[in-house]
């Protein structure tokens, strides 16, 4: 019974016309140059932003400027003065050129509030995974706005 169900499934989703949002073949922009600072944060978002790098037969070609910083606070502490509660903050500018000519300049901001730990090495792992889905977000919006600019 679950084989059928899930073949029906399957059939429904392929055949209800689903295509991705970013669809590699329908793209407006190409993406030729990347510059950034060489820090963990904007060789993230360049990594992502690689995949639409220098494609052919688009009406669009861009470089980028990528500008990341990260601020790590303390929002809460206990009664001994401990920090109990972090907030972790990613900004990141972004400068888009077309033939040397800025045409589009936005700031991305994305935080995350979570508690201390003790265990120091699991707080450093969950600390970069929180990280990684904030890039991941900001590098979403990017190519949202790559789509966007006409």
């Amino acid at each position: 019974m679950k084989k059928i169900i899930s073949f029906i499934f399957f059939i429904f989703i392929v055949g209800c016309g689903y295509q991705p949002l970013f669809n590699a073949q329908k793209l407006n922009f190409s993406i030729n140059k990347i510059e950034y600072e060489k820090n963990k944060l904007n060789r993230v978002i360049a990594k992502e932003l690689t995949t639409y790098q220098n494609k052919k037969n688009v009406e669009q070609k861009y470089d980028l400027k990528i500008f990341s910083y990260e601020n790590k606070k303390v929002t809460l502490k206990d009664k001994k003065g401990d920090p109990s509660n972090l907030r972790l903050s990613l900004s990141t500018e972004i400068k888009v050129f077309d033939n040397q000519k800025l045409i589009f300049e936005k700031k991305y901001d994305e935080s995350f509030e979570y508690q201390n730990s003790s265990k120091k090495f699991e707080l450093r792992k969950y600390e970069d995974k929180i990280r990684q889905s904030m890039l991941g977000q900001i590098s979403s919006q990017i190519i949202n706005d790559l789509y966007s600019i006409k």
